[in-house]
């Protein structure tokens, strides 16, 4: 799909969403909306395409609009969430914040299998320079997502996945500990 095919089609279900969420006998209005989600990683996944950083950005701009003009969307922080891969994402959107974009989001996790650069030394530095940035850009900076530590014996790589040691309780720690404490 074009960019302009996507925001035609996920414009309009977000707003749905919020517009549903707000409908409801009890409103319910969430505080921040991911509108668009790792570049590199998941967005690609999904969809098959890496998109550009320029239009990451027409993307983010479409989108976050079309949550605020929602009924029950205007006070809605829309955003995009980030991680280790998308360092050149970071950079453009920080330079230009699309339209209607208020939140930057990271994703946060702890495993070997994330290995350039390795996150056990230089993801906490790397992450406190995109925040900065991006609050010096006017946006906001929080986790977006996050999960336990884990380890790989014979390091990164797709085989990783299959042997990771999560550590004791690693359930409970990605669902409420680790979460309740970055936010």
């Amino acid at each position: 799909m074009t960019v302009a095919q996507r925001i035609a089609c996920e414009g309009p279900f977000l707003a749905a969403v919020v517009a549903h969420n707000h409908n409801l006998g009890t409103p319910v209005t969430p505080i921040v909306i991911i509108a668009a989600h790792e570049p590199v990683e998941a967005d690609a996944a999904s969809t098959g395409q890496t998109l550009s950083t320029v239009d990451w950005n027409t993307l983010l701009a479409g989108l976050c609009p079309a949550i605020h003009a929602a009924t029950g969307g205007s006070g809605i922080l829309c955003g995009s969430g980030y991680s280790m891969a998308d360092a050149a994402y970071v950079s453009n959107v920080v330079a230009s914040v699309p339209s209607g974009m208020q939140q930057f989001g990271i994703d946060w996790y702890y495993r070997s299998a994330d290995s350039t650069p390795n996150n056990w030394t230089n993801q906490p530095g790397v992450y406190a320079g995109w925040c900065q940035s991006a609050t010096a850009a006017g946006l906001n900076c929080q986790m977006d997502e996050t999960g336990a530590w884990v380890h790989c014996p014979s390091g990164s790589g797709v085989l990783c996945q299959t042997e990771s040691y999560e550590g004791c309780g690693w359930e409970n720690l990605q669902t409420y500990g680790v979460h309740a404490a970055f936010n």
